[in-house]
């Protein structure tokens, strides 16, 4: 078993890699030092170093890793993605809703970081906000269901408050 989880979280990283700053500076011929010194070269080694961690079900080595992975290669959206996975996972949901802001500043149509981004806010009960971006994301993506799902149960959240103030 373990040695497939490995095989899939290498096969993710191979495949989430074309999406990655340092990769992209490796193939498209930018100038610059050896791949080895690069920053994106670290965030990559964390980032498969977060991978196995998450592999295993080891949140904290995971979230450590991918924390060093953001430091050397900011600029990755991808990176502060999963590490706002990873703080909501662990109960630390404003440090998530900054991460997936910074990502929603680079990609503000990416809608799995906007549920994401509904989700927290939900859960930090700010169902009005939760509510306001998941139906952005249904404007974006009128099929995902699930986002429809959400917006609905995070609306009748807001309905009896706005019920009870009249």
């Amino acid at each position: 078993m373990r040695r497939i989880s490995s095989g899939v979280a290498i096969v993710g990283v191979l495949l989430v890699c074309s999406g990655c700053a340092g990769m992209r500076r490796l193939h498209g011929g930018e100038a610059g030092g050896s791949a080895a010194a690069s920053p994106d070269a670290a965030a990559l080694g964390h980032f498969l170093k977060g991978e196995v961690a998450l592999s295993q079900n080891d949140v904290d080595t995971a979230t450590a890793e991918f924390e060093r992975a953001v430091a050397a290669d900011p600029d990755t959206p991808l990176l502060r993605q999963r590490l706002a996975n990873l703080y909501v996972r662990v109960g630390k949901l404003d440090r998530a809703l900054q991460e997936i802001d910074r990502v929603l500043a680079v990609e503000p149509e990416n809608v799995e970081a906007l549920e994401l981004r509904g989700g927290i806010l939900s859960a930090l009960g700010r169902d009005d906000e939760a509510v306001a971006t998941y139906q952005h994301v249904l404007t974006l993506d009128p099929d995902r269901r699930r986002t429809s799902i959400w917006a609905r149960s995070s609306r009748s959240a807001v309905t009896p408050r706005a019920r009870s103030r009249s």
